[in-house]
This record gives structure tokens, C-alpha cells and sequence, in this order.
């Protein structure tokens, strides 16, 4: 089924904005909410988040991230002393001018 210019016309008017891509999450759920009302259609499905991706792998994936992190930290750091900082890292690093 195809649903009108003009219901999605009017109400992306009252939204005040023409370009989708300016709008929140939370105002094209309200706008995809408000065409699905007026036209009868069901046509797109809105989840906040990622969707197919559950709360327990992305905490794995930021714990596991930490704890690399924190191992290379320790092994190998991750910055350079304050000299070689100061001195530049082209020069410090890689011997260029």
C-alpha cells in the first residue's frame, strides 16, 4: 500500500523541519508514529538502540575493551615519555624534520 504525499507532507509541516536526517530519533519516532495514525499503514519499525544487538555483548565487548586497555597500558604504555612528547612524535619516532 502506498501512503500519500500529502499525510507525510503535512505532517513533516508541523514538525517544522523538511529534512529527516535534522531530526532527533525521538521526533522521527513521533513523526513515523503520527503517518502510520493517518495513513492506516504500519510501514517502518523504530527501536532505539542497536538493533539484534543485546545489553550483554555490548557489556562483554566494554569489559573485555577495558581490560586490553589496562594490559597494554601496563606492558608497552601507551604514550610517550614527557621529551619525546614535547619534542614532537615525527621527530621523537620516525627521525623526520
Amino acid at each position: 500500500m502506498v501512503i500519500s504525499n500529502d499525510i507525510v507532507d503535512a505532517l513533516f509541516a508541523q514538525f517544522g523541519e523538511q529534512d529527516i536526517t535534522r531530526m532527533s530519533i525521538r521526533e522521527v519516532g513521533k513523526l513515523v508514529a503520527q503517518i502510520e495514525e493517518k495513513s492506516g499503514v504500519e510501514f517502518i519499525h523504530m527501536e532505539l538502540g542497536v538493533p539484534g544487538l543485546p545489553a550483554s555483548t555490548i557489556a562483554i565487548a566494554a569489559v573485555g575493551t577495558c581490560i586490553i586497555y589496562f594490559i597494554v597500558e601496563k606492558t608497552v604504555g601507551l604514550r610517550l615519555d614527557r621529551e619525546k612528547e614535547l619534542e614532537g612524535l615525527d621527530q621523537s619516532l620516525h627521525g623526520e624534520h
